[in-house]
């Protein structure tokens, strides 16, 4: 029995070795072309970038890039969620700003804030409700009717999930403070994501009983169980 919750381990720590905390696709563009990435009026470009080589450059006031997740990620799992932007001159009043879940019938628009010549940062963790499920990430731009316009700049779009003790993302007890678009403050203490660890469990069991050597020792576990309950009687 030992043996057997051994290999169960060693299961979870191959597990979390092959996994990453990082969702966002090719975010610092450094494949430099917009691999991971949809959108209109941009281009990968090597003349700006926040780190790296590369970042994406938006031409048009209503233009930009938007990204699928792989899977769903609850916001009670999230550690940091933003992305890098800067406007290439100091020309007119270009605003950027993030969408979540884009394509669902209730999108979370975030507030636009304008770049300026220097890198800022646009944190997307106060606009993100409790207990919502991530399922894409839009970028945009945008202007102020009557003012000039330049083109913007975007990299190193990042979110990255928390990891618990063992190193694994999605096992979390406490989630993080998050605020709605109103800026209200929203709290869910002792939440416990049940469809992280279900997935987490089913995945296990799947890598636990696809490997051959862990499926004989369950066999011979088995056997050995029943010859020792036969001999009691």
């Amino acid at each position: 029995m030992v043996l057997l919750l051994l290999c169960v381990s060693v299961v979870g720590i191959d597990e979390v070795s092959a996994t990453s905390n990082e969702f966002i696709v090719n975010g610092g563009f450094e494949t430099g072309d917009d691999t991971g990435w949809t959108g209109r009026y941009y281009d990968v470009t090597s003349e700006f970038a926040h780190s790296g080589l590369y970042s994406l450059q938006i031409f048009s006031s209503d233009g930009g890039v938007w990204q699928d997740l792989t899977k769903p990620i609850s916001s009670a799992c999230i550690k940091n969620f933003g992305f890098w932007h800067r406007k290439i001159s100091d020309y007119g009043v270009s605003l950027i700003y993030a969408v979540i879940n884009y394509d669902s019938p209730e999108p979370i628009i975030c507030d636009a804030v304008e770049s300026t010549v220097d890198w800022q940062y646009y944190d997307i963790m106060p606009y993100i409700p409790a207990n919502t499920q991530i399922e894409s990430i839009m970028i945009w731009t945008a202007k102020v009717w009557g003012e000039g316009w330049e083109e913007v700049c975007v990299d190193d779009v990042s979110l990255v999930v928390k990891l618990s003790d063992d190193g694994a993302p999605w096992w979390y007890n406490n989630p993080p403070q998050s605020q709605n678009q109103t800026g209200n403050n929203q709290q869910s203490e002792g939440w416990l994501d049940w469809r992280g660890i279900s997935q987490r469990a089913t995945e296990t069991l799947k890598r636990l009983l696809g490997n051959p050597w862990i499926l004989l020792l369950l066999i011979a576990l088995i056997v050995w169980l029943g010859s020792y309950s036969i001999r009691r009687r």
